[in-house]
């Protein structure tokens, strides 16, 4: 090849680099949520910007265009070298660096450059001589001699370039999973400079034209390498640095020949051992004093099981999760492996099971000694009404009414504490079809006082639909959603219940009122112990709702509430007694 071939290939070879930096940038661009993504569609961005403007210098027929392209071509040269630089930073996790204030300083010398190639005719500090030579309908900038500043440039670019490919490299390299995606980011990242550096030093006497732009086809083709063999955006460095050798859990990686391909240090210390001679041993070598953590590791598939082994004087318990590994293809070539501690954790949850029971037996035992004394401060006040409410004034009566009342409300809150113990103490729960109708009758019974005070509308359905669960716990159930929607709905409250069979083995009941919706904040709180519906109108003491949330689950449902214009509607779900197609049953007399 001679000097004038050397120019006539690069047109011909510049639109297919084009397109391929263009294509490799878009993909970058899509996939912008990854570490150094954004960055790299720049960087693409930019080489298919030079590409163009490297073509049109030498297509062009006049003196002025040609000399006018090759300085427009410092412009996407500068933004090149910047654009890598952030894609190794930002790739390996230092964001830190890339604030507006290190682009500011890293744009001061490519800014400069800019500005002094398109003024070099009145200094001569990019270029000191040139020529135009005519090259088969080509005009080409030809015999150039570089002035002072285009050195200066020139290392400035190197320092970048290298630069990001030590950041990755050391990033990268001590990860073994992530060499081979960092390999082809740093051959990308270096072909361009040693295509320049064969230019400017003029290695290749017959290579006049500086392919140094082109050479990016190369650096797309390894991107698009790593993006579609190894993942490029898909494994990251920055997770394995940052993230990884920072957990507390133990963390392995095997191949799919069981080899440990990395361990993070949390695992070495679990293991015993002290530096990184795990990569590339056998799983089962290494875990031989593990009986427990060796039989799962042998047998294939996922898992999640607890383990525990006995070390030094105390037991030691561990959540092992075991998954697969699979590649773009679905096929596995690996698993992960993840072992945390929680020792800690079990020994909080069996004294928060000892506290709750010693609660629960302490809410049990005071409930009991209270029931006698509030019961006898409610039949003496009612014979102190019987018997001398002619005597009393209208605020002696007042007052009396008052004490009875309070007295029954602190009736209610014994019966509900004791709900609470019996609950949660109760280990077995004999779940059989309800007979909702009677159960909503009996609940009705119980809020007779409060329906005569409120005067609600309450609407139900003509049948409801069978459900399994344990009838005095739901008969608490609907007690508490209706006193709440009395409370808090409006004057007067309209109520309607009904049912909805969601699926085949599941019916959600519910109860709308006509009070103001509630907000999303007092939604998340309503089940909550000692949460009220409103602080202003409150009347409750907040147990009602925990206790159904604790009902409810015991029973293997759920509880919930949705609010609109209209007005609040709480549910809760129950098992299906019989499986049914799916169907809704709804209020649809007032009674």
């Amino acid at each position: 090849m001679d000097q004038n071939t050397s120019y006539i290939v690069f047109v011909g070879l510049a639109l297919p680099a084009a397109v391929i930096a263009l294509a490799v940038g878009v993909y970058a661009w899509r996939r912008r949520g990854a570490p150094g993504a954004a960055a790299l569609a720049w960087m693409m961005f930019s080489v298919a910007g030079w590409l163009v403007v490297n073509t049109l210098e030498q297509v062009t027929t006049t003196e002025f265009l040609t000399l006018l392209f090759a300085k427009l071509g410092y412009i996407f040269i500068g933004a090149t070298a910047i654009s890598w630089f952030a894609v190794a930073f930002r790739y390996t996790g230092r964001d830190q660096w890339l604030n507006w204030k290190w682009f500011a300083i890293l744009s001061i010398i490519p800014t400069i450059t800019n500005v002094l190639a398109l003024t070099n005719e009145y200094h001569h500090l990019i270029w000191t001589s040139y020529s135009f030579t005519p090259i088969s309908g080509l005009l080409v900038m030809s015999n150039v001699e570089h002035g002072a500043w285009f050195w200066v440039f020139g290392i400035y670019l190197y320092v970048l370039m290298i630069w990001g490919a030590v950041i990755i490299f050391m990033g990268s390299w001590g990860a073994k999973p992530y060499r081979q995606q960092s390999l082809w980011l740093i051959v990308g990242g270096i072909a361009p400079l040693i295509a320049n550096l064969i230019y400017v030093f003029k290695i290749f006497p017959w290579l006049a034209k500086d392919y140094s732009s082109l050479s990016f086809a190369l650096a797309g083709a390894a991107y698009a390498i790593g993006i579609f063999r190894y993942g490029l955006f898909d494994l990251k460095p920055v997770a394995r640095n940052l993230v990884v050798d920072n957990l507390t859990d133990a963390m392995l990686v095997l191949d799919d020949q069981q080899r440990i391909v990395d361990a993070n240090p949390a695992a070495r210390r679990l293991l015993g051992v002290a530096d990184d001679t795990l990569i590339g041993k056998a799983v089962e070598s290494v875990v031989q004093s593990w009986p427990e953590l060796s039989g799962p590791l042998k047998s294939p598939g996922e898992r999640r099981i607890e383990i525990s082994r006995k070390e030094a004087d105390e037991r030691r318990f561990y959540d092992l999760r075991i998954s697969n590994l699979k590649n773009e293809r679905g096929a596995i070539i690996g698993r992960l492996v993840l072992l945390n501690d929680i020792t800690d954790r079990k020994a909080a949850e069996v004294e928060r099971e000892r506290l709750i029971g010693e609660l629960d037996a302490y809410a049990h035992t005071v409930a009991h000694e209270l029931k006698n004394p509030i019961a006898s401060v409610v039949g003496y006040a009612g014979l102190l009404q019987i018997h001398a409410g002619t005597r009393l004034d209208a605020e002696g009566n007042s007052i009396v009414s008052n004490v009875i009342r309070t007295s029954l409300k602190m009736t209610t809150i014994v019966d509900e504490l004791l709900m609470l113990a019996n609950i949660r103490q109760s280990r077995h729960v004999v779940k059989s079809p309800l007979s909702m109708s009677m159960i909503i009758e009996a609940a009705r019974q119980r809020l007779n006082e409060e329906i005569k005070e409120t005067n609600p509308e309450i609407t139900l359905p003509a049948e409801w639909p069978s459900a399994l669960g344990h009838a005095l716990w739901i008969e608490e159930v609907w007690a508490n959603y209706l006193s709440n929607a009395m409370k808090y709905g409006g004057t007067p409250p309209r109520i309607v219940l009904g049912a909805t069979l969601c699926d085949n083995s599941t019916i959600r009941f519910w109860v709308n009122d006509n009070g103001d919706p509630l907000t999303a904040i007092e939604r998340e709180q309503l089940f909550t112990p000692f949460a009220r519906l409103s602080e202003a109108r409150a009347a409750g003491h907040g147990l009602g709702l925990s206790i159904v949330e604790r009902i409810v689950t015991r029973l293997g449902g759920e509880v919930g509430v949705e609010s609109d214009s209209s007005g609040n509607t709480f549910y809760f779900t129950l098992p299906a007694a019989v499986e049914s197609p799916a169907k809704s049953t709804v209020a649809s007399a007032a009674q």
